[in-house]
């Protein structure tokens, strides 16, 4: 878990994304995007996967598509997602990187069974998608029935120990900027995620989360959390 943002498709809300026109003009966007949230190629990495088949849940325009295609030889890649409109973006991107044939796109709807066979998937990635759904315990279990049993999973969430969480939303909005100071702090949190009309944006702490796993008969560990560049701007800019 970690208290970074998201770009892109969450499964709920799709932001504008440049149009890219070449692969490198793809692939610098991917760059771009890693380096502005330290660590994030680290912990949700895209290489590593040759003659795995990956599941990428939630995977929006196809940032992280993009990189398995270029950093993996990945014997195929789902990529699955709720909105038809960023798995166009994806279905295109993916002609840029040479992924046709490879990647097998899947439109989806909330709260059905996932279209995939037991123990089939070697890997599921799920990068800042289900801490905006409603059904998460559900989309658990649909992981562990689809992962095979020496498969493994990567999920990043919001971390409620973050900078975002502790020192953005209630200091810099609630209080300096006084937006939504009559609001929660979940509520606020919520708001200035992925836009203020995101129906849902939750934080959990580590332990908390990887309780709900547990629920799922998922045994997992906090490898470790990421912060974004604006994030360490603010706590230059208004602790010291």
């Amino acid at each position: 878990e970690d208290g970074i943002r998201d770009i892109g498709v969450t499964g709920v809300q799709t932001c504008a994304l440049p149009i890219f026109s070449t692969r490198e003009e793809s692939l610098q966007y991917l760059r771009w995007r890693f380096d502005i949230y330290p660590y994030y190629e680290q912990l949700m990495p895209c290489n590593g996967f040759d003659g795995k088949v990956v599941l990428d849940y939630g995977c929006g325009p196809g940032h992280d598509i993009v990189g398995f295609l270029e950093y993996s030889k990945p014997k195929k890649i789902i990529a699955m997602d709720v909105s038809s409109s960023s798995l166009a973006e994806t279905s295109n991107r993916i002609k840029l990187h040479d992924g046709t044939g490879i990647v097998d796109i899947k439109l989806i709807k909330e709260n059905e069974r996932l279209p995939i066979e037991d123990n089939s998937i070697d890997y599921i990635h799920s990068s800042g998608v289900l801490h905006h759904t409603p059904n998460m315990p559900e989309i658990l279990n649909e992981f562990n029935r689809i992962l095979k049993p020496d498969g493994f999973i990567r999920i990043m969430v919001y971390n409620y120990n973050s900078i975002w969480a502790q020192l953005y939303v209630p200091y810099v909005i609630q209080m300096l900027k006084k937006i939504d100071s009559n609001l929660s702090l979940a509520d606020a949190f919520r708001r200035s995620t992925d836009g203020v009309e995101c129906p849902i944006s939750n934080f959990y702490i580590p332990e908390e989360y990887l309780d709900i796993c547990s629920k799922s008969k998922l045994k997992g560990v906090c490898t470790g959390v990421s912060i974004g560049l604006e994030e360490i701007e603010w706590v230059h800019t208004h602790m010291f």
